[in-house]
């Protein structure tokens, strides 16, 4: 399960289980970019309904953007494998703790993402 949750006005949660931990991450294991179906979203920061996850590797400043009805995931390649870590080291046994996954560029706001599993 992956979900997306939009908590704050500034504040968005990934929301993940094991299953879609494990997926998300072997998809980070193959090249290129990242689309993966979402199983829910709650999002205000857009009118309309949000479908997949997107993550792009840009090597410059985290963003945030809506292409249709994806949920487009701009992160460097160091934010990346510090988010691809931590999903290695929670699924091996750890905690993904600390939460917070990046602060990512959506217009003229800094949205907070926060990586949560249950």
């Amino acid at each position: 399960m992956i979900k997306i949750k939009q908590v704050g006005k500034k504040a968005v949660h990934l929301i993940l289980n094991i299953d879609g931990a494990r997926l998300l991450l072997s998809r980070m294991n193959l090249p290129g970019d990242i689309t993966i179906r979402l199983d829910e979203s709650s999002l205000k920061i857009t009118k309309g309904t949000v479908i997949d996850l997107k993550i792009i590797i840009n090597d410059e400043d985290d963003r945030i953007s809506f292409l249709g009805t994806t949920f487009v995931l701009e992160l460097d390649s160091d934010t990346l494998e510090y988010f691809r870590k931590r999903l290695e080291d929670c699924l091996n046994g750890g905690d993904f703790s600390p939460a917070e996954l990046c602060e990512a560029s959506f217009g003229s706001l800094v949205i907070s993402m926060y990586a949560i599993l249950i």
